[in-house]
């Protein structure tokens, strides 16, 4: 049993040399995770199309509607018409560099992702979080599926959660008007980004010294936001106009509990439960204990986090990374020593072995390559006779293979699936998708001539050319 001396001037008696044994195993095992899922961790994944589709519409296409998927802002995003130019510019910017392609986007969210994960270890520093605290709590964070799952998609949650980071940041560094403008650009990724202001502001109510200096800190990242109004607007003017007409509207996800519950109880398996009982044993030994300082903060951010939740009811368990984080750092500032920290960091490594192993082995020969796709788009070119892009009518996973003029074969386009130059679908998809239509589907009511079959791992794609260029009326059963 050694003494150490964490960076805060802690004195730690409870520290011993095999605390960094544990910290190294643990870090070798998030290693071994993203290293080993790289690629296959959901390799059918619907969002990572979908959301590429948006930047690339916007910048290539120059449309804000969601012209690959058919969908229809406000029932979904439908695009960057109301939410997530800054993102779709990001994306664009580094995707015209190294290519549209599968490998980019996992390189850019994990870049994004993890540079979040600096800047709140640094705001994190900030209030008196110990380093060796710091270092446990980030193997334990960037391990745990909530963080993982944003690191290795498309999906605009990275950028929010770079930003929520550097809001926090600033607002620690006494700099509340610029975190006030700097969290409302994360409402302009995405509606949950309203969670962003909401936790800066949890800190300044909590953390700030007396009355006078709370108004005033408050006042100062309000008009921060405000500030960022007329940014959002210059960059939607169509807004107004985004929500007619409004008895599309589609209100049942108002009755929905939240992401929260999405994420720990409509998941398959119910995996989450797990960890929701280890929040709830930190929550209950918080206040029995009603530990001062980081303590007292993670417990606000968490409390806001899931009053958020309830109060927005969207049903979607990505944006639990936004609660998470907060609930994983009451659960080591309940913990309280960096001895039993790194306990809990090589936990949280072992408790996803199974998990990831489970799902190495299923997917290990799973999903698509750069090659595949240069082999669906050189058989799309001949068929087509020119080297140029042309329409396709095609299954989601196949998007990447000619995202220039890709329309995905589901039932919201089923009226375009004649308008295509190519038809590339499947029969038997790796994921069923409700919306999703096979080859069948579309031969049902559009007359089309086979061309040719390409096999890419499991996956079938068949390619077909109309035989008329004038469209046929759609099947009513569709």
């Amino acid at each position: 049993m050694t003494t150490a001396i964490d960076n805060t001037g802690f004195q730690d008696k409870t520290y011993d040399s095999w605390s960094d044994y544990r910290v190294y195993a643990a870090a070798a095992l998030a290693i071994l995770y993203y290293v080993a899922l790289w690629g296959i961790y959901r390799p059918y994944n619907i969002d990572d199309p979908w959301f590429l589709a948006y930047s690339y519409s916007l910048c290539h296409r120059q449309s804000e509607l969601d012209l690959a998927f058919g969908n229809k802002f406000p029932n979904g995003m439908g695009g960057t018409i109301a939410f997530g130019k800054f993102a779709a510019y990001a994306q664009c910017a580094f995707f015209d560099r190294f290519g549209w392609t599968r490998t980019s986007l996992e390189v850019l969210s994990k870049l994004v992702s993890f540079a979040g994960l600096g800047l709140l270890s640094l705001f994190l520093a900030r209030i008196g979080v110990g380093r060796r605290m710091v270092l446990c709590y980030g193997i334990a964070f960037i391990v745990l599926e909530s963080f993982f799952g944003m690191a290795s998609q498309a999906k605009y949650e990275c950028f929010v959660f770079l930003l929520m980071s550097g809001s926090l940041l600033l607002a620690s560094l006494g700099r509340p008007f610029m975190a006030g403008f700097v969290a409302a650009l994360a409402v302009e990724i995405q509606p949950m980004g309203i969670v962003v202001p909401v936790l800066a502001g949890t800190y300044l109510a909590v953390a700030a010294d007396g009355w006078h200096h709370r108004r005033r800190a408050l006042a100062a990242l309000t008009a921060g936001t405000c500030l960022a109004v007329p940014v959002y607007l210059l960059l939607h003017p169509n807004i107004l106009s985004a929500f007619n007409p409004v008895n599309r509207i589609d209100g049942t996800w108002l009755f929905h509990p939240g992401f929260l519950y999405s994420y720990f109880w409509e998941t398959q398996y119910k995996r989450h439960l797990p960890e929701l009982a280890v929040f709830a044993a930190a929550v209950a030994l918080y206040i029995r204990r009603r530990d001062p300082g980081p303590g007292r903060l993670a417990f606000a951010f968490a409390a806001a986090a899931t009053a958020a939740s309830f109060l927005l009811k969207w049903p979607n368990y990505h944006y639990t990374v936004f609660w998470y984080w907060a609930a994983l750092l009451l659960v080591f500032q309940v913990a309280g020593t960096s001895r039993r920290a790194s306990f809990i960091c090589l936990a949280a490594a072992l408790y996803l072995l199974p998990q990831y192993g489970y799902v190495y082995a299923r997917n290990r020969a799973q999903g698509l390559s750069e090659a595949h796709f240069a082999s669906v788009r050189s058989a799309i070119h001949e068929i087509a006779g020119t080297q140029e892009p042309v329409p396709v009518f095609g299954d989601y996973t196949i998007w990447f293979a000619m995202p220039e003029l890709f329309t995905v074969a589901n039932r919201e386009n089923f009226a375009l699936a004649g308008e295509s130059a190519v038809v590339a679908c499947l029969d038997d998809p790796p994921v069923r998708e409700p919306q999703a239509l096979t080859c069948s589907d579309i031969r049902a009511a559009f007359d089309l001539v086979a061309v040719r079959e390409i096999d890419l791992n499991s996956i079938r794609v068949k390619l077909f050319v109309p035989a008329r260029p004038d469209r046929p009326e759609p099947d009513a059963g569709l």
